[in-house]
């Protein structure tokens, strides 16, 4: 959320879900099993109360970006010769300028502070959840992973520094993501008019069609030992030239991945160095793996660990 409005949710401190989240968890489960079938989902949601977690979560939506808008005029005259400090002030900006760049209109601003915090804040949270749940699950990785990370700062939290080239850390990621994406349907998307051939099926012009993320990552035919989490795997393989897919690719691949790998980065790099980690009881491991839920993002329970300062 940061990165996006330059606001702290405090949830740390609270220790609940803030109201937009817990809108975007509870609206989340209709979208996941509802999203395939658009118009059934348009129906249901103009019937009174079914979408009140997502209305609330949209109305919280409003009052941010207009509260932003406030600001970022306040700020105009002081600040016109600074960037903007957060994304939702860069596509403000291009839309007061005029920018070929900016959101087409209200709706689609309004859109854009939306995905922001879905796509922005929630993928992230729950592609850290499931690294720190992996690594909870294989002891012999975290150890290996708090040796590179150490070798890099020996001198622990206070020689951190963003321009470190640590490859274990991103074969970690990179694994958590290959097992657990954080949108395991995939994105849909629609075939030319004239149609697509996929090999040697024709897909006809016009047609709703989406890669699964979470089963293309798991087939054993391009990946051994598929069901097994092994970053060591990534030291011969390459992003681009295997089927992973949790950015999407292309042109409307995932335009915050930069970002996201910066945060992860910097969240399982300070923790490696500050704790040993494990399960808080014999089920935790088990009770959260089977609580994952698609529901076009995913929805995870709760991860029951142990953080032990080293």
């Amino acid at each position: 959320m940061l990165p996006g409005f330059s606001k702290d949710f405090h949830m740390l401190e609270l220790e609940s879900e803030h109201l937009a989240i817990k809108g975007v968890h509870e609206s989340m489960l209709a979208i996941g099993v509802l999203g395939t079938v658009p118009w059934l989902l348009s129906m249901i949601s103009k019937v009174p109360g079914a979408a009140a977690s997502f209305s609330r979560f949209t109305s919280w939506c409003h009052r941010e970006l207009q509260k932003k808008r406030e600001i970022v005029a306040s700020e105009a005259a002081a600040l016109k010769d600074q960037d903007p400090r957060d994304i939702i002030s860069w596509l403000l900006k291009a839309l007061n300028e005029g920018d070929p760049s900016a959101p087409p209109g209200e709706i689609a601003i309004q859109e854009d502070a939306r995905l922001l915090i879905i796509a922005g804040s929630d993928t992230t949270s729950a592609a850290l959840s499931n690294a720190l749940y992996y690594l909870a699950s294989n002891p012999n990785s975290y150890q290996r992973l708090q040796a590179a990370i150490k070798e890099e700062f020996p001198g622990g939290i206070n020689d951190w520094t963003y321009d470190k080239n640590i490859p274990y850390l991103d074969y970690v990621i990179q694994e958590t993501l290959r097992l657990k994406p954080s949108v395991p349907g995939g994105l849909p998307r629609v075939t030319p008019p004239q149609g697509l051939m996929i090999d040697d099926d024709f897909i006809p012009g016009g047609t709703v069609i989406a890669v699964p993320t979470y089963t293309i990552q798991r087939d054993a035919r391009f990946w051994s030992d598929a069901e097994a989490f092994k970053p060591e795997r990534w030291e011969n393989l390459s992003t681009e030239k295997s089927p992973w897919i949790p950015f999407t690719r292309g042109q409307w691949a995932c335009p915050g991945r930069n970002l996201a790998m910066m945060e992860l980065r910097m969240a399982l790099g300070h923790i490696a160095l500050r704790y040993s980690i494990s399960f808080a009881h014999a089920d935790a491991s088990k009770s959260f793996d089977s609580g994952v839920m698609d529901t076009f993002t995913l929805t995870l329970p709760p991860l029951h660990l142990i953080f032990t300062p080293l």
